[in-house]
């Protein structure tokens, strides 16, 4: 039984032009949208802090109010992210008080709540 579908895009145009594809999609078949999350949506220097937006940064909140799909949240552009699934442990294992992991953990009580959880 599928509950629902999340759509996963980075920020920038031709990403979203895909995932809005995808969103479409879902609506065909039936298959409900939980929602949109926005991966690599900012990147944190990890030498002077300095936030950039490499791909640009309300793509995905502009694609969900235009085809009404709820935004469920951001994901950074950070090293460690890969590092830890590459060692077998999600970030939210491996760094659960990092603002990587909370932006996961954010997600997460999102769609459980959407789902009823």
């Amino acid at each position: 039984m599928c509950l629902g579908a999340i759509v996963v895009s980075t920020p920038q145009d031709v990403a979203l032009k895909d995932a809005v594809k995808g969103v479409e999609m879902m609506r065909k078949v039936n298959v409900p949208l939980l929602g949109m999350i926005q991966n690599m949506s900012v990147f944190n220097c990890p030498n002077c802090n300095h936030t950039t937006h490499i791909f640009g940064s309300e793509g995905v909140n502009k694609a969900c109010e235009k085809h009404d799909v709820p935004f469920l949240g951001d994901i950074p552009l950070h090293a460690s992210i890969c590092d830890d699934a590459d060692r077998g442990k999600p970030t939210v294992v491996a760094e659960p008080e990092s603002p990587r992991a909370k932006a996961f953990t954010a997600i997460a009580e999102r769609t459980a709540k959407t789902i009823g959880l």
